[in-house]
């Protein structure tokens, strides 16, 4: 499968070492366009791994939560669910112990705390533009037609065909 996410987003995730305090930091650096390149691109990268997924039963969570999940712990663990089954298993055996630890957060910011980073970005949006993402992303590519705005902002063929 080839999926176009970019060496960006899985930098800026990575280079966050786990720690929602980097990641906010990063984020927060961003202007309105890179951000939502961000959240797009989390998830088609969730929504492709759980098209993927579907020999993985998921009987206590979504399969969105869980491969967004899988997004959280970089590139790397997210390359494995794709190219080996048996990791896969065992990754998602440990997610459905309630193994779900995955960042690291030390922060006094409200924004942060008890935040999980696919709603974080949401929150800096909001923060920094004081406008809701999702509503930003739907008024730019909303057309009217609403199968052509899903297939903008999902996968098409396995690649990213919503830009900004």
């Amino acid at each position: 499968m080839s999926l176009c996410i970019s060496n960006w987003f899985w930098n800026t995730i990575e280079s966050s070492d786990l720690e929602l305090e980097k990641l906010y930091k990063t984020l927060m650096q961003l202007d309105d366009v890179k951000l939502i390149q961000f959240k797009v691109e989390w998830e088609n990268a969730a929504l492709a791994l759980a098209e993927l997924c579907e020999y993985v039963s998921f009987d206590h969570f979504s399969r969105m939560d869980f491969t967004r999940w899988i997004v959280e712990r970089g590139k790397d663990t997210y390359q494995k669910m794709i190219d080996d089954r048996e990791f896969a298993q065992r990754i998602y055996a440990q997610y459905l112990k309630n193994d779900r630890s995955t960042w690291k957060c030390h922060s006094k910011n409200k924004e942060i705390n008890g935040s999980l980073p696919e709603y974080l970005f949401e929150k800096i949006y909001e923060f920094k533009f004081g406008d809701d993402l999702l509503d930003t992303v739907t008024d730019r590519i909303y057309d009217g037609n609403y199968d052509d705005y899903i297939k903008k902002i999902v996968l098409n063929e396995s690649h990213i065909v919503y830009t900004i």
